[in-house]
């Protein structure tokens, strides 16, 4: 196996672009990760992330400067 990507789909669920100026934008985006395989080549179940990049506009083309990326765990109710 050569990545535990190689096999990997991302499905956006959500998409949000707020320009702090016009060639600068802040994009939230939360994706469903599905295929992706662990150590030893097995499937793992799908998984939401919740990304954020920070976009530049140089030469007419949109660009990631930086970017963070997170796994969405379901909260569970506090115990009684």
């Amino acid at each position: 196996m050569k990545t535990v990507l190689k096999d990997a789909k991302i499905t956006v669920q959500d998409l949000r672009i707020r320009f702090v100026r016009p060639d600068v934008a802040i994009v939230h985006e939360t994706h469903e990760m599905s295929g992706m395989r662990n150590d030893k080549g097995e499937t793992m179940p799908p998984h939401q992330e919740l990304s954020i990049r920070v976009m530049v506009k140089e030469q007419d083309k949109w660009l990631i400067t930086a970017f963070h990326d997170t796994i969405v765990r379901p909260v569970e109710p506090p115990a009684n």
